[in-house]
C-alpha cells in the first residue's frame, strides 16, 4: 500500500480549484473531497488498530494515543482514531465506512454508542442474569425505563 499512497498524495498535493469556478463545479469537487476525507478516516482508524494490535507504541515506550499525536494528530482526533480502530466491532463498522459514505466522526459516534450499549448490557447482566436479552426503552414521559420482551 505504501507506493500507492505516495502516488495518491502527490496527485492530491497538485490539485487546485479552477481560476474561474462555477458553483456546481465547486460543489461536486467538495463532495469528492469529503468522500476522500471519509475514506482516509476509515483507513487511518484501521491503521491505528493495527498499530495497537502489533504493540508498536508499547515497544517504543508510548501509549497508542501518544504515538498518534506524535505522528501529527490532534489529541481529540488521535483518541477518536484509537477508539474506532480498537473497538470490538471495528471490522463491521469500518466495512461500512470504507467507501467514504460515513465520516470518521459518525463512525466514532456509532462505536461510542455500541460501547455504551455493551456497558449497560454488562451492568444489567450482573444485576439480573437473563435481563440482557430484553430491550430497554426509555419512555418520553420520563417515567423511566420499561422492559419490553
Amino acid at each position: 500500500m505504501q507506493g500507492e499512497l505516495e502516488t495518491i498524495l502527490d496527485a492530491l498535493i497538485d490539485c487546485r480549484f479552477d481560476d474561474d469556478p462555477t458553483g456546481p463545479d465547486v460543489f461536486m469537487d467538495m463532495r469528492t473531497l469529503v468522500t476522500i476525507r471519509n475514506v482516509v478516516d476509515a483507513l487511518t482508524a484501521a491503521g491505528a488498530g493495527h498499530l495497537d494490535r502489533l504493540g508498536v507504541a508499547q515497544r517504543h515506550g508510548h501509549k497508542p494515543i501518544a504515538l498518534l499525536i506524535e505522528m501529527g494528530y490532534a489529541p481529540s482526533v488521535a483518541a477518536r482514531m484509537q477508539r474506532i480502530g480498537t473497538s470490538a466491532v471495528v471490522e463491521r463498522t469500518l466495512k461500512h465506512a470504507a467507501d467514504g459514505a460515513i465520516s470518521g466522526e459518525h463512525v466514532d459516534a456509532i462505536v461510542r454508542g455500541l460501547n455504551q450499549i455493551g456497558l449497560v448490557r454488562g451492568r444489567l447482566r450482573m444485576l439480573r442474569p437473563g435481563l440482557s436479552s430484553r430491550v430497554i426503552c426509555w419512555r418520553r414521559c420520563c417515567r423511566g425505563p420499561s422492559l419490553l420482551r
